[in-house]
């Protein structure tokens, strides 16, 4: 992945939860992905917002 932070266990964990493009990543709820990953809610946020840019 091109998401700085997301290698292939993070990948393999939101393609789990139905996440697997950047639009979707950056749709989806911070909070709720946090919790099913077990990372921090600001941790998604990053992600979602790398994702932004790359959608």
């Amino acid at each position: 992945t091109k998401v700085k932070g997301i290698g292939p266990v993070y990948a393999g964990k939101l393609a789990d939860h139905g996440i697997t493009t950047f639009v979707g990543l950056a749709a989806a709820d911070a909070t709720t992905i946090a919790e099913a990953l077990d990372v921090s809610p600001e941790q998604v946020a990053d992600w979602s917002n790398q994702a932004r840019g790359l959608s």
